[in-house]
């Protein structure tokens, strides 16, 4: 089993998916808060600190609306960047005891997150859902005819959304509903 080196400088990064950035969170604290902020590291190593909290951020609001929203598209969304860049400044800001200069907004955007995972508040209307909403219902029939998918879905009387992989049934579709 290999060791770890304490004296190794190596870090390892970090990669956003791009809600937001360093220079969006330097426009929320300002050059000189986030250079005090992040003082004590340079360089890559500062990238790499920022990159964290950055991707924690961003993970953060993949827990709370990831099933309905993907990251990509979340990342075209100035709503979605505008909340990741609070998240963010708020975990920097705790780095170094400080969190409070953010705390209001943090526990705004949790909220509004949570809300909006609920249902509480409407979807974002800039950014497209992964699947459609809308109820929908299949009616569904036997077909012993075949010899395996028997289960069929009768079309002309499903609503919603259609799934290009189910099984259809003829039988009956010209008399309507038997």
């Amino acid at each position: 089993m290999a060791e770890l080196d304490p004296s190794s400088t190596s870090v390892t990064s970090v990669t956003p998916i791009g809600l937001t950035n360093e220079d969006r969170i330097t426009r929320l604290y300002g050059s000189l808060g986030l250079g005090a902020i992040l003082d004590d590291v340079s360089g890559s190593s500062e990238t790499a600190v920022v990159n964290q909290f950055i991707s924690d951020a961003e993970q953060t609001i993949m827990l709370r609306v990831g099933r309905f929203y993907e990251g990509a598209d979340m990342a075209t969304s100035d709503y979605f960047c505008s909340r990741a860049t609070w998240i963010a400044a708020y975990f920097l800001s705790k780095r170094r005891g400080n969190e409070h200069y953010f705390e209001s907004l943090y526990q705004q955007a949790l909220n509004e997150l949570d809300a909006l995972a609920t249902g509480e508040i409407p979807p974002i209307d800039d950014v497209p859902l992964k699947f459609n909403t809308l109820p929908s219902m299949s009616n569904l029939v036997v077909d012993d005819r075949y010899y395996s998918s028997k289960l069929r879905v009768k079309h002309f009387i499903t609503v919603g959304s259609a799934n290009p992989n189910r099984h259809t049934s003829f039988y009956g579709d010209f008399y309507g509903w038997i």
